[in-house]
Protein backbone atom coordinates (compact mmCIF):
# COMPACT_ATOMS: atom_id res chain seq x y z
CA UNK A 1 0.00 0.00 0.00
CA UNK A 2 0.84 3.96 -0.42
CA UNK A 3 2.13 4.50 3.58
CA UNK A 4 4.41 1.19 2.96
CA UNK A 5 3.20 -1.49 5.06
CA UNK A 6 2.87 -4.51 3.20
CA UNK A 7 -0.84 -5.48 2.71
CA UNK A 8 -2.40 -9.31 1.41
CA UNK A 9 -5.84 -9.68 -0.65
CA UNK A 10 -6.45 -11.47 2.70
CA UNK A 11 -6.66 -8.79 4.92
CA UNK A 12 -9.11 -7.05 2.44
CA UNK A 13 -12.14 -7.73 3.44
CA UNK A 14 -14.25 -9.59 0.51
CA UNK A 15 -11.78 -9.44 -1.80
CA UNK A 16 -10.86 -11.25 -4.79
CA UNK A 17 -7.74 -13.18 -4.73
CA UNK A 18 -4.84 -11.97 -6.77
CA UNK A 19 -2.79 -14.52 -8.48
CA UNK A 20 0.09 -14.28 -6.15
CA UNK A 21 -2.61 -14.66 -3.33
CA UNK A 22 -4.45 -17.37 -4.74
CA UNK A 23 -2.49 -19.89 -7.37
CA UNK A 24 -5.05 -21.93 -7.45
CA UNK A 25 -7.87 -19.89 -8.03
CA UNK A 26 -10.28 -20.64 -11.08
CA UNK A 27 -9.37 -17.53 -12.94
CA UNK A 28 -5.87 -18.58 -12.80
CA UNK A 29 -6.02 -22.24 -13.30
CA UNK A 30 -8.11 -21.21 -16.84
CA UNK A 31 -5.64 -18.69 -17.97
CA UNK A 32 -2.99 -21.35 -17.32
CA UNK A 33 -4.60 -24.19 -19.17
CA UNK A 34 -5.19 -21.58 -22.06
CA UNK A 35 -1.81 -20.15 -22.19
CA UNK A 36 -0.10 -23.45 -21.93
CA UNK A 37 -2.93 -24.60 -24.62
CA UNK A 38 -4.36 -27.84 -22.39
CA UNK A 39 -7.96 -27.97 -21.35
CA UNK A 40 -10.65 -26.15 -19.23
CA UNK A 41 -12.40 -28.63 -16.92
CA UNK A 42 -15.54 -28.48 -15.91
CA UNK A 43 -16.41 -27.07 -12.76
CA UNK A 44 -19.29 -27.17 -10.72
CA UNK A 45 -21.32 -24.31 -10.12
CA UNK A 46 -20.66 -23.24 -6.85
CA UNK A 47 -19.99 -19.76 -5.46
CA UNK A 48 -22.65 -18.36 -6.69
CA UNK A 49 -23.02 -20.09 -10.00
CA UNK A 50 -20.49 -17.94 -11.22
CA UNK A 51 -17.55 -20.26 -12.14
CA UNK A 52 -17.08 -21.59 -15.94
CA UNK A 53 -20.09 -23.70 -16.90
CA UNK A 54 -19.25 -25.07 -20.14
CA UNK A 55 -17.82 -28.59 -20.85
CA UNK A 56 -13.69 -28.95 -22.18
CA UNK A 57 -12.38 -27.08 -25.13
CA UNK A 58 -8.91 -27.33 -26.18
CA UNK A 59 -7.13 -24.13 -27.37
CA UNK A 60 -4.62 -23.79 -30.07
CA UNK A 61 -1.06 -22.56 -28.06
CA UNK A 62 -1.09 -19.58 -31.14
CA UNK A 63 -4.63 -17.22 -31.33
CA UNK A 64 -8.17 -18.66 -30.95
CA UNK A 65 -10.19 -19.32 -33.50
CA UNK A 66 -13.80 -17.55 -33.81
CA UNK A 67 -15.95 -20.20 -31.60
CA UNK A 68 -12.91 -20.60 -29.53
CA UNK A 69 -13.48 -16.79 -28.47
CA UNK A 70 -16.91 -16.97 -28.46
CA UNK A 71 -17.04 -19.63 -25.48
CA UNK A 72 -14.30 -17.77 -23.77
CA UNK A 73 -15.70 -14.42 -23.74
CA UNK A 74 -19.15 -16.32 -22.54
CA UNK A 75 -17.42 -17.66 -19.85
CA UNK A 76 -15.86 -14.86 -18.57
CA UNK A 77 -19.09 -12.85 -18.74
CA UNK A 78 -20.39 -15.87 -16.54
CA UNK A 79 -17.64 -15.79 -14.02
CA UNK A 80 -18.29 -11.95 -13.62
CA UNK A 81 -21.56 -10.98 -14.46
CA UNK A 82 -22.16 -7.58 -16.09
CA UNK A 83 -24.20 -6.68 -12.45
CA UNK A 84 -20.95 -7.04 -10.47
CA UNK A 85 -18.86 -4.58 -12.98
CA UNK A 86 -18.39 -0.61 -12.62
CA UNK A 87 -20.30 0.90 -15.83
CA UNK A 88 -17.01 2.68 -17.54
CA UNK A 89 -17.08 4.76 -20.76
CA UNK A 90 -14.05 5.35 -22.36
CA UNK A 91 -13.10 9.11 -22.86
CA UNK A 92 -13.35 10.47 -26.44
CA UNK A 93 -9.79 11.04 -27.52
CA UNK A 94 -9.61 14.40 -29.45
CA UNK A 95 -7.60 14.57 -32.65
CA UNK A 96 -5.13 16.69 -31.08
CA UNK A 97 -4.15 13.38 -28.88
CA UNK A 98 -6.06 14.82 -25.21
CA UNK A 99 -9.08 13.57 -23.74
CA UNK A 100 -11.91 16.37 -23.99
CA UNK A 101 -11.80 19.03 -21.03
CA UNK A 102 -13.94 18.44 -18.01
CA UNK A 103 -16.77 21.30 -17.34
CA UNK A 104 -15.83 20.71 -13.39
CA UNK A 105 -13.58 23.38 -12.42
CA UNK A 106 -10.49 22.20 -10.30
CA UNK A 107 -9.98 22.72 -6.85
CA UNK A 108 -7.15 25.78 -7.84
CA UNK A 109 -9.76 27.47 -10.30
CA UNK A 110 -12.12 27.40 -7.26
CA UNK A 111 -9.91 29.25 -4.96
CA UNK A 112 -8.13 31.53 -7.07
CA UNK A 113 -12.18 32.01 -8.52
CA UNK A 114 -12.97 32.58 -4.43
CA UNK A 115 -10.23 34.84 -4.05
CA UNK A 116 -10.65 37.09 -6.54
CA UNK A 117 -14.29 37.59 -6.03
CA UNK A 118 -13.08 38.63 -2.11
CA UNK A 119 -10.24 40.90 -3.45
CA UNK A 120 -12.79 42.76 -6.13
CA UNK A 121 -15.53 43.30 -3.40
CA UNK A 122 -12.82 44.30 -0.76
CA UNK A 123 -12.42 46.71 -3.57
CA UNK A 124 -15.71 47.81 -4.16
CA UNK A 125 -16.32 48.65 -1.01
CA UNK A 126 -13.26 50.99 -0.88
CA UNK A 127 -14.71 52.63 -3.86
CA UNK A 128 -18.07 53.74 -2.11
CA UNK A 129 -15.92 55.65 0.29
CA UNK A 130 -13.97 57.18 -2.69
CA UNK A 131 -17.61 57.91 -4.37
CA UNK A 132 -18.18 59.50 -1.59
CA UNK A 133 -15.28 61.85 -0.72
CA UNK A 134 -14.60 62.80 -4.77
CA UNK A 135 -18.39 63.77 -5.42
CA UNK A 136 -18.03 66.47 -2.36
CA UNK A 137 -14.63 67.32 -3.10
CA UNK A 138 -14.92 68.14 -7.34
CA UNK A 139 -14.07 71.35 -8.03
CA UNK A 140 -12.78 72.39 -4.66
CA UNK A 141 -9.20 72.71 -3.20
CA UNK A 142 -8.07 69.34 -1.77
CA UNK A 143 -5.09 71.07 0.27
CA UNK A 144 -7.55 73.53 1.67
CA UNK A 145 -9.63 70.56 2.77
CA UNK A 146 -7.18 68.64 4.52
CA UNK A 147 -5.73 71.88 6.39
CA UNK A 148 -8.94 73.29 6.97
CA UNK A 149 -12.04 70.94 6.11
CA UNK A 150 -13.20 74.10 4.01
CA UNK A 151 -14.63 73.51 0.18
CA UNK A 152 -12.89 76.71 -1.65
CA UNK A 153 -11.96 77.02 -5.67
CA UNK A 154 -8.97 75.79 -6.38
CA UNK A 155 -6.48 78.38 -6.64
CA UNK A 156 -3.20 77.08 -8.63
CA UNK A 157 -0.97 80.55 -8.57
CA UNK A 158 -0.53 80.45 -4.14
CA UNK A 159 -1.33 76.65 -3.76
CA UNK A 160 -0.30 76.07 -0.27
CA UNK A 161 0.11 79.01 0.79
CA UNK A 162 -3.50 80.35 0.35
CA UNK A 163 -4.52 76.81 1.78
CA UNK A 164 -2.70 77.57 5.60
CA UNK A 165 -3.02 81.36 5.33
CA UNK A 166 0.64 82.05 5.09
CA UNK A 167 2.71 83.82 2.66
CA UNK A 168 6.09 82.02 2.91
CA UNK A 169 6.63 78.03 2.95
CA UNK A 170 10.02 77.16 2.50
CA UNK A 171 10.38 74.38 -0.28
CA UNK A 172 6.56 74.84 -1.36
CA UNK A 173 7.16 73.24 -4.78
CA UNK A 174 8.56 70.29 -3.83
CA UNK A 175 5.24 68.30 -4.44
CA UNK A 176 6.12 68.60 -8.48
CA UNK A 177 9.39 66.89 -7.82
CA UNK A 178 7.87 64.31 -6.13
CA UNK A 179 5.13 63.96 -8.68
CA UNK A 180 7.43 63.83 -11.42
CA UNK A 181 9.19 60.93 -9.70
CA UNK A 182 5.95 59.10 -10.03
CA UNK A 183 5.68 56.30 -12.95
CA UNK A 184 3.11 53.22 -12.55
CA UNK A 185 4.23 50.20 -14.40
CA UNK A 186 0.82 49.85 -15.86
CA UNK A 187 -0.97 51.84 -18.17
CA UNK A 188 -4.85 52.24 -18.03
CA UNK A 189 -5.15 51.70 -14.28
CA UNK A 190 -5.10 55.10 -12.52
CA UNK A 191 -5.67 58.58 -14.48
CA UNK A 192 -2.25 59.91 -15.75
CA UNK A 193 -3.87 63.75 -14.24
CA UNK A 194 -4.87 62.82 -11.11
CA UNK A 195 -4.07 59.05 -10.36
CA UNK A 196 -7.71 57.76 -9.55
CA UNK A 197 -8.67 54.48 -10.44
CA UNK A 198 -9.63 54.29 -14.11
CA UNK A 199 -11.15 50.68 -14.75
CA UNK A 200 -14.34 51.10 -15.69
CA UNK A 201 -15.67 48.99 -12.68
CA UNK A 202 -13.28 50.82 -10.18
CA UNK A 203 -13.41 54.72 -11.37
CA UNK A 204 -15.23 56.91 -8.94
CA UNK A 205 -18.77 58.03 -10.61
CA UNK A 206 -17.51 61.68 -10.64
CA UNK A 207 -14.60 61.58 -12.50
CA UNK A 208 -14.26 62.65 -15.49
CA UNK A 209 -11.14 62.22 -18.19
CA UNK A 210 -9.56 64.82 -20.03
CA UNK A 211 -9.82 65.80 -23.47
CA UNK A 212 -7.68 66.69 -26.02
CA UNK A 213 -4.85 67.19 -23.97
CA UNK A 214 -6.86 69.02 -21.16
CA UNK A 215 -5.98 67.64 -17.54
CA UNK A 216 -9.41 65.80 -16.05
CA UNK A 217 -11.49 67.46 -13.17
CA UNK A 218 -9.62 66.30 -10.17
CA UNK A 219 -5.88 66.92 -11.44
CA UNK A 220 -3.22 66.60 -9.23
CA UNK A 221 -5.65 65.27 -6.66
CA UNK A 222 -3.96 61.68 -5.05
CA UNK A 223 -0.28 63.24 -5.98
CA UNK A 224 -1.51 66.86 -3.66
CA UNK A 225 -2.87 64.10 -0.59
CA UNK A 226 0.08 62.25 -0.48
CA UNK A 227 2.34 65.28 -0.46
CA UNK A 228 0.40 66.65 2.36
CA UNK A 229 0.44 64.03 4.58
CA UNK A 230 4.27 63.72 3.65
CA UNK A 231 4.77 67.00 4.89
CA UNK A 232 2.08 67.73 8.12
CA UNK A 233 4.22 66.18 11.18
CA UNK A 234 0.85 64.68 12.65
CA UNK A 235 -0.60 63.00 10.09
CA UNK A 236 2.73 62.16 8.78
CA UNK A 237 3.10 59.74 12.18
CA UNK A 238 -0.17 58.40 12.05
CA UNK A 239 0.05 57.63 8.43
CA UNK A 240 3.69 55.61 9.59
CA UNK A 241 1.86 53.71 12.23
CA UNK A 242 -1.47 53.11 9.64
CA UNK A 243 0.65 51.46 7.16
CA UNK A 244 3.82 50.61 8.48
CA UNK A 245 5.90 52.94 6.72
CA UNK A 246 10.12 53.93 7.48
CA UNK A 247 9.66 57.26 9.20
CA UNK A 248 12.51 58.60 7.08
CA UNK A 249 11.52 57.70 3.81
CA UNK A 250 13.31 60.16 0.98
CA UNK A 251 10.67 61.35 -2.03
CA UNK A 252 12.15 58.08 -4.06
CA UNK A 253 11.40 55.77 -1.58
CA UNK A 254 8.27 57.17 -0.82
CA UNK A 255 7.30 57.76 -4.64
CA UNK A 256 8.09 53.80 -5.44
CA UNK A 257 6.15 52.53 -2.66
CA UNK A 258 3.22 55.57 -3.60
CA UNK A 259 2.77 53.07 -6.95
CA UNK A 260 2.84 49.50 -5.27
CA UNK A 261 -0.75 47.77 -4.51
CA UNK A 262 -2.19 44.42 -3.42
CA UNK A 263 -4.88 42.25 -4.73
CA UNK A 264 -7.26 43.31 -2.77
CA UNK A 265 -6.37 47.05 -2.93
CA UNK A 266 -5.79 50.07 -5.12
CA UNK A 267 -2.00 51.50 -5.26
CA UNK A 268 -0.60 52.85 -1.87
CA UNK A 269 -1.17 56.50 -3.30
CA UNK A 270 -4.74 56.08 -3.92
CA UNK A 271 -5.61 53.61 -0.36
CA UNK A 272 -3.65 57.09 1.42
CA UNK A 273 -6.10 59.44 0.10
CA UNK A 274 -8.99 57.20 1.39
CA UNK A 275 -7.57 56.93 4.62
CA UNK A 276 -6.66 60.90 5.02
CA UNK A 277 -10.32 61.45 3.78
CA UNK A 278 -12.44 59.57 5.64
CA UNK A 279 -10.32 60.30 8.68
CA UNK A 280 -11.01 64.37 8.01
CA UNK A 281 -14.55 63.69 6.38
CA UNK A 282 -15.77 62.15 9.97
CA UNK A 283 -13.94 63.33 12.48
CA UNK A 284 -11.33 60.17 13.19
CA UNK A 285 -8.31 60.73 15.12
CA UNK A 286 -8.69 64.64 16.01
Amino acid sequence: MLDGNDVTCADVHDSHRCDVCDINSDVVSAIRELVRGGQISQSSKSDGGHKFSDSSITTPSSTLNSSEYAFYRTSVTQYFPPSSVVNYTPPIIQSGGLPPPSADRSVNVLVDSTRFLAAKGKKLGKLKSLNEQTSLLQGSCVICWCFQKRLSAPHPDRLWRTCQNRNYIPNVSSWITFKKTIHFTEENKYCFYCHLPIEHEFCPTAHRRGTGGSACNFADFVVLIAWFVRETPPWWHKAVAAFKLKENMDVAEYAIWYTQEEEDSFCNGVELAIWLLNNILHNFDQ
